[in-house]
């Protein structure tokens, strides 16, 4: 599963639309949307936003392997 995938999973889990969330974050849907479609990836710093504006924790938005390489260098 993407980075994407997960994104729009825990949105509709937390049953925002892709307006709603930009709306939330002060993005625009089209944001939103280029993100779920793999058009487009967040940064680490708006994975953690976007996952605050979902109520989940930013390691539920990452690929494992992307989460732990971020760990491991420190990336934030």
């Amino acid at each position: 599963m993407t980075t994407g995938e997960r994104i729009k999973k825990a949105r509709k889990r937390a049953g925002l639309t892709q307006k709603a969330l930009g709306e939330k974050m002060g993005l625009a849907p089209q944001t939103i949307a280029q993100w779920e479609n793999g058009l487009r990836n967040p940064k680490i710093g708006t994975i953690k936003a976007i996952a605050k504006a979902l109520g989940v924790r930013d390691n539920e938005l990452l690929d494992p392997i992307a989460y732990e390489y971020g760990v491991s260098h420190g990336i934030e």
